[in-house]
């Protein structure tokens, strides 16, 4: 079998789409630290608070730079239970952080999550791009010429077997 650039080239191609695959599965976040980020319902600015000033609130982990909350409280009605909520806090609310330390509430503060816009826009481009180049290198191989011939894709073509009628003479 001759080995030229461009068989190597379309056996290449299935190899980087698996791990272009696998590079897109990785790109996620912590699975820990997604966990965290999730409430069951939402609670109004005003009901947290009440809620903080009856002591309830156990741990305040602020996301997106402060305007999103997500609170471990002890809820009464449900047999003191500690339970998730997510507020959406007000964007003037410096003296909350003051607050939640003079509460002794537990504060987390994570940073906004930023995968940086060029990979995602590299990693969003290279498959359609991967796809599309082996197309044209496939259909590109399969133009032998005006009639066909060898290279054709799928190897159909003209076939190189040829019929010759030899004369029994005897």
């Amino acid at each position: 079998m001759k080995l030229s650039w461009r068989v190597i080239l379309l056996w290449t191609l299935p190899a980087l789409l698996i791990g272009f695959f696998f590079w897109q599965g990785s790109m996620g976040g912590d699975p820990a630290d997604m966990s965290r980020n999730t409430a069951n319902t939402r609670m109004t600015y005003g009901r947290f608070l009440d809620y903080l000033d009856a002591g309830r609130v156990t741990a305040v982990d602020l996301y997106d730079g402060g305007r999103t909350a997500v609170i471990e409280a002890v809820d009464p009605q449900l047999d003191n239970r500690i339970m998730r909520w997510r507020v959406d806090l007000p964007g003037s609310a410096p003296e909350l952080v003051e607050r939640l330390r003079d509460s002794d509430v537990s504060l987390d503060s994570h940073p906004p999550r930023n995968d940086g816009a060029v990979v995602g826009i590299l990693g969003n481009l290279l498959f359609p791009f991967l796809l599309i180049a082996g197309l044209f290198f496939l259909f590109r191989r399969s133009s032998g010429g005006v009639g066909g011939g060898p290279g054709q894709a799928m190897n159909f073509g003209k076939s190189k077997a040829r019929f010759m009628m030899e004369a029994k003479t005897g």
